[in-house]
């Protein structure tokens, strides 16, 4: 991990603790700008990706953003056939 990386994993660190909402908001809107990122993402296993879009729909469906939960589900569809 060089310096960047690690900059801006202390980054999301600090606002998945200091303020979840938008920590969440932020996932969602990369995850589903750029699903193939996702997809192409080898440090993680399909088991892995599928159980953190899991969270992430749990997370919406509690607001009752039921459209974003729609997009998550699209990308885990993704992950399925790749």
């Amino acid at each position: 991990m060089n310096d960047n990386d690690k900059h801006l994993r202390f980054i999301l660190d600090n606002l998945e603790r200091l303020n979840f909402d938008k920590y969440m908001n932020l996932c969602y809107n990369i995850i589903v700008s750029f699903p193939h990122n996702i997809l192409s993402y080898d440090d993680v296993s399909a088991l892995q990706k599928m159980k953190s879009l899991d969270k992430l729909i749990t997370y919406f469906e509690e607001r009752e953003e039921y459209e974003k939960c729609n997009e998550i589900k699209k990308v885990q569809t993704l992950i399925k056939k790749d």
